[in-house]
């Protein structure tokens, strides 16, 4: 995350949660310098998943950081997004690896027969759309679930 997307996400953030900023603004003895270490915490995350984070709180899939937490809420962040990057990482190679024995085995047609192989493909696609931000979460989780109604 760079330091403009970084700017964009605390505004956000503080748009949304309006009680961090002002917890945060009395308990921190610097705000600017709570801020660059914010941004350093948040260095190696990705401003989508950083977003990511920060909607689910909003729509209720997670609960945000508790009153007494307001001053680790970047390494709330920080944890959740490499939580959610690796279970990710998890299932690519999950599926990479379904996908070996499937063609190891012989049954890549029977499965395409089935619409699983197109799924997967449409699922990638939408996954990459999401990452890109060309969707939004609530968009994504529509059409992700008309691709897997499809499927069986």
């Amino acid at each position: 995350m760079n330091a403009n997307q970084f700017t964009e996400f605390t505004r956000q953030l503080f748009v949304a949660f309006p009680s961090f900023l002002g917890q945060l603004s009395d308990k921190s003895p610097d705000l600017k310098a709570t801020m660059e270490v914010w941004f350093s915490v948040l260095g190696g995350v990705e401003f989508s998943e950083a977003l990511f984070v920060l909607g689910d709180w909003t729509h209720g899939r997670r609960e945000p950081p508790k009153a007494y937490e307001y001053d680790r809420i970047a390494l709330v962040v920080r944890a959740s997004a490499m939580f959610t990057r690796d279970k990710g990482r998890q299932e690519s190679d999950l599926q990479r690896r379904a996908r070996e024995k499937r063609e190891a085995n012989g049954t890549r047609k029977a499965m395409f027969d089935y619409g699983i192989d197109r799924a997967y493909v449409n699922g990638v696609t939408l996954t990459q759309k999401l990452k890109n931000n060309e969707v939004t979460q609530m968009e994504f989780n529509e059409q992700l679930a008309v691709i897997i109604s499809e499927v069986r």
